[in-house]
């Protein structure tokens, strides 16, 4: 278990970069060479919540706190957001977060509430609702610092504050290109980058707004190719844009791939990835590693080099999702080595089903995949985009995705390193009679590992694990602890979680080395040396005791060491003294009586020999010392007088 658990704090600490503690423990993937991605619950500044449009979240918390299990999954609440639930059209978009609050939109109304309860918080007023259409999209994120929602409904774009208000609204006439929208908004250094749709044979449109004014930037054709499909061709389409670099790219219906500037919409480069035209990328475009990732209504995935100094395309990789695959409108995930993505595919018997699929990044090969419920009809997609969790020290994912079938509902897996057997539970048992319905959303992962999807009937439904089953790790002996950096005393922290679980030890946000503490069970016992904290600085600090089931934080506070003939003024708190808190460990940490935190932890009474003297005991001692001494030193003096005589 020791060699375990050694061997994988290593390797967290080998591959960590650079880690971020906020109010929420933030951490970065590391286990792959991908963008920067945001904490947990800042919000989707972009399809799927960060700049790579991937929904990969990596803090502690979340990782802890994710259903991993049928048995301990409960459905937390559910809430009408449609006017009509018995109305399709009146679908919502899917939700997004930003700092704690859902938003969600329906009927042309946005509506925002609290991610705990779900009870409605605040609503648009009648003055500014946007177009009642039954397609929307809603993307959350922040401008110059502060909360903003963006909604496209056709052709229009509104922006609204935290407070629902709308502080602008693009008009129809302004649009170049293309008469409708159902291609998710892209948030990349206040500009708002989109795609339009054109269903009249004509072309369509990318397009660059001003986050903070609404105002068109540059608009782009986007030529129709799509014409041999049909009555059903369109032009532009469904695939949301990605930003690297100076340049945003985004598919097309017809199966094209462009690269526009980001400063004026040029054309720098394209491919045609349908040849004949006759398939469609309707998933956004991700971006990692140097690498695009999309999927194409045939089923299939791509992967394309790509030169974020020059916008150029290159080398090109393709294989069909499954050996069956007949559609796919998801966007790649990608992450340590591995792809998770959503598929239609067919049974052994020719049944139509959905599919969340684990690839090789490399090869493209499948490594396995997870079914999900058949059903009768073969809907377009039947598993949308795959959020995962992931466990950075570890490498063990999560993942959910909704997938397109009653009750409306979602598959959860999980996967580590040489994983080949797919593993995973349904939750469509759990969803209520009342809300079942098809569900085309995207999952939303929240911050403290909940579950966030809506459905064709207007019902927004949360999901997670049961009160009684979230871990609470926390730490329960050291907390607040006032510490003297003098290179002679060490601090004794104590978390309740599992001794056999430990992971490493954080603090301000840095992976520390072993050599800079001692770590012994009773739960479990860190020790931070003395050798190490003369290094901190003086003030406040963080330490994160990271175990298996969850992040144990705690504040303590470095002073100054006293200088020699000092008063400390601390009364029965003097840094100095050995103290008579007792530590659940063993031993005593301090001399607060408080075991949860307010002890001063600088001295260990385990560190004196059994009858070492109390600080007063030595106190009493030392006048008494002083009082020999003198006498003495009179009486020689005395007698020095009388021989002088």
């Amino acid at each position: 278990m020791r060699e375990r658990r050694e061997n994988r704090m290593k390797r967290a600490v080998r591959e960590a970069g650079a880690w971020a503690l906020a109010a929420a423990l933030t951490l970065t993937a590391v286990l792959v060479p991908a963008d920067t991605l945001q904490a947990a619950g800042s919000g989707q500044s972009s399809y799927r919540g960060s700049g790579d449009n991937m929904a990969i979240l990596t803090d502690a918390r979340t990782v802890a706190n994710v259903p991993k299990s049928l048995e301990e999954t409960e459905v937390k609440w559910t809430v009408q957001v449609a006017d009509d639930p018995s109305d399709w059209t009146n679908a919502i978009t899917s939700p997004v977060e930003v700092d704690g609050t859902i938003y969600v939109l329906s009927n042309g109304r946005l509506k925002a509430f609290d991610a705990v309860t779900g009870k409605l918080a605040k609503a648009a007023s009648d003055e500014d609702l946007i177009n009642n259409y039954y397609n929307y999209y809603l993307m959350g994120g922040k401008v110059n610092g502060e909360t903003m929602l963006f909604v496209e409904s056709q052709n229009i774009v509104a922006a609204y504050n935290s407070d629902l208000e709308q502080v602008w609204k693009t008009r129809s006439e302004d649009v170049a290109y293309g008469n409708d929208g159902y291609a998710p908004m892209y948030l990349s250094d206040g500009v708002i980058y989109g795609l339009t749709t054109s269903y009249s044979g004509s072309s369509a449109g990318a397009f660059a707004i001003d986050a903070v004014s609404g105002a068109y930037l540059w608009q782009t054709e986007v030529p129709f190719t799509a014409a041999g499909q049909g009555s059903w061709a369109m032009g532009g389409g469904y695939s949301g844009m990605v930003a690297a670099g100076d340049y945003v790219i985004c598919g097309t219906e017809g199966g094209t791939v462009y690269v526009f500037a980001k400063s004026n919409g040029a054309v720098v480069s394209q491919l045609d990835a349908s040849a004949d035209h006759m398939q469609n990328i309707r998933g956004a475009i991700a971006y990692t590693g140097g690498n695009l990732w999309f999927t194409m209504t045939d089923g299939s995935i791509w992967r394309v080099a790509f030169s974020e100094s020059d916008g150029a395309l290159g080398a090109v990789s393709s294989a069909k999702i499954t050996p069956t695959a007949t559609n796919s409108t998801a966007t790649p995930v990608v992450y340590n080595g591995r792809v998770y993505v959503g598929c239609t595919d067919t049974d052994a018997s020719g049944s139509v089903q959905g599919a969340v699929a684990v690839l090789d990044a490399s090869t493209l090969a499948m490594i396995y995949e997870i079914p999900v419920a058949k059903q009768d009809n073969a809907w377009s997609n039947k598993c949308t985009d795959v959020a995962i969790a992931a466990d950075t020290s570890t490498g063990t994912v999560y993942g959910y995705a909704a997938y397109y079938d009653k009750p409306g509902s979602v598959v959860a897996f999980s996967d580590q390193p040489g994983q080949t057997r797919a593993e995973f539970f349904d939750l469509r048992d759990l969803v209520p009679e009342h809300t079942s319905n098809y569900s085309n959303s995207q999952i939303l992962l929240g911050t403290e590992g909940n579950l966030y999807y809506t459905n064709d009937s207007g019902y927004m439904v949360c999901v997670g694990k049961k009160a009684a089953d979230v871990d609470k790790v926390e730490i329960i002996s050291g907390a607040g602890s006032n510490i003297t950096a003098d290179g002679k005393h060490d601090a004794v922290f104590v978390s309740n979680a599992p001794y056999d679980t430990f992971l490493y030890i954080m603090v301000d946000g840095k992976i520390l080395d072993q050599d800079c503490y001692t770590v012994q069970e009773g739960s479990t016992i860190v020790t931070l040396k003395a050798d190490y904290l003369k290094g901190l600085s003086e003030g406040e600090h963080i330490i994160a005791i990271v175990s298996e089931g969850g992040v144990a934080e705690a504040q303590f506070q470095v002073v100054a060491a006293q200088t020699p003939g000092g008063v400390n003024p601390g009364g029965d708190q003097n840094q100095g003294g050995s103290g008579n808190g007792q530590n659940p460990g063993g031993g005593d940490t301090g001399n607060g009586q408080n075991p949860t935190g307010g002890q001063t932890v600088n001295t260990d009474a385990r560190d004196l020999p059994e009858n070492a003297p109390k600080t007063g005991d030595l106190s009493d001692s030392l006048w008494m010392l002083l009082i020999v001494a003198g006498g003495i030193s009179l009486g020689g003096v005395l007698l020095q007088r009388r021989k002088s005589r």
